[in-house]
């Protein structure tokens, strides 16, 4: 296991090859981030689908310090580097499981039928029929959603 030093290196690696394939990737994180803010107020509970290294997790609980993100996904390697990194983040929990099986929704806020849910989606919605069904049912008025790409 990686340091939280080395943990962090390659995570700014992952983030400068990451801007060359999306660009103004650090404004669409900003426009994210401005509208959680505008539609869920400063103490938001945020799910983040295929959290992967926890790039947007992170920025997200920058500007909100108040907010509460869960980042799930099933990545190893990915999931490795953001608890290396960040898992002693206030705010932030970190899960382990694939989102083509049941039992994810529970996992990301256990407990809780009404919270409001932010969306962060990587193709696995896209194939997991039942996924859509559940967050409707758990994101409450004024839930913000965004697919990457989508301006």
């Amino acid at each position: 296991m990686p340091t939280v030093q080395e943990a962090r290196h390659w995570l700014d690696r992952w983030d400068r090859q990451q801007e060359i394939y999306l660009t103004d990737r650090e404004e669409r994180f900003a426009v994210i981030a401005d509208v959680v803010e505008a539609t869920c107020g400063p103490q938001p509970l945020i799910v983040d689908l295929g959290v992967g290294p926890g790039s947007l997790a992170v920025r997200l609980l920058d500007r909100l310090p108040g907010a509460r993100v869960v980042g799930i996904d099933a990545d190893p390697l990915l999931l490795g580097l953001a608890r290396t990194a960040y898992g002693d983040r206030a705010g932030l929990r970190l899960v382990d499981h694939d989102l083509r099986l049941p039992g994810w929704v529970d996992r990301a806020a256990p407990g809780s039928r009404t919270g409001r849910l932010r969306q962060h989606d990587r193709a696995a919605l896209a194939h997991s029929p039942g996924a859509r069904l559940r967050l409707h049912r758990l994101r409450g008025p004024g839930a913000a959603w965004r697919r990457p790409g989508q301006r």
